[in-house]
């Protein structure tokens, strides 16, 4: 579903792609999908890609998709921080991106076995 809206908003050109980066922190695998823990963790970082949002209507549709409310922090399943690029395209010194809300434990098959630590996400799923 992500990948449909991304599409979707680039098609329209409420969002661009701007280039890969790398943000700080671990990948997790949660079965369903990945989440963003720990993001002062030293280490590679997290593969990404990074977008520039030109439709504030995108910016809301990802939060109601990461259920990250803004305004009550507390209720949420992600944040969306700001974090320092460790790697991306010249200029760009930081980006949002949706970070775990809750206690690891809390994580479905959070486990040693369970992180990814390379961050790259492609690479770790199978098909």
């Amino acid at each position: 579903m992500l990948l449909h809206f991304a599409g979707a908003a680039l098609a329209s050109g409420a969002m661009r792609w701007i280039g890969p980066c790398r943000i700080p922190g671990r990948l997790v695998d949660c079965g369903a999908y990945p989440a963003l823990v720990e993001p002062g963790a030293p280490g590679p970082g997290v593969a990404a890609d990074l977008f520039e949002i030109m439709d504030s209507a995108v910016l809301a549709a990802l939060d109601a998709y990461e259920d990250c409310d803004p305004t009550r922090p507390e209720a949420s399943e992600y944040a969306r921080e700001p974090l320092p690029l460790i790697d991306g395209p010249e200029g760009v010194a930081q980006a949002h991106a949706y970070i775990w809300n809750r206690a690891p434990d809390s994580l479905p098959y959070f486990g040693p076995l369970n992180k990814i630590p390379d961050g790259l996400l492609q690479k770790h799923m199978v098909f």
